[in-house]
């Protein structure tokens, strides 16, 4: 979540929108490593826990960071995601750490 980043997005094309301009702002390859599924006393809600590499361009250096999802699922279909990273290290890893640190509300 961008910090400050607190309205729901919705829809199938807001979401590709979405998935589009993020690879386009962040041009790195993705491989998924470890995927665990949790079971969860709700059939409609799924927890999964996941490894997302990236393999930066240029470098083709390799960073790694873990994920959450909780989603909730409708007729077979997602109607809900939500994602927690570990940000910090996602924004080290892309040299990105000195402007999310500057993006945050200091007293």
């Amino acid at each position: 979540m961008l910090v400050g980043w607190k309205e729901s997005r919705g829809g199938r094309e807001r979401f590709l929108e979405l998935a589009r301009a993020g690879r386009a702002a962040l041009p790195v390859r993705l491989e998924l490593g470890e995927v665990t599924v949790h079971d969860t006393a709700d059939p409609d809600t799924i927890i999964v826990e996941y490894e997302l590499e990236a393999v930066l361009p240029g470098t083709e250096e390799r960073v790694s960071a873990p994920f959450i999802g909780v989603l909730r699922v409708r007729d077979g279909r997602i109607v809900h995601w939500r994602e927690y990273q570990d940000v910090l290290r996602v924004a080290a890893a892309t040299g990105r750490l000195p402007d999310l640190l500057a993006a945050l509300p200091i007293p």
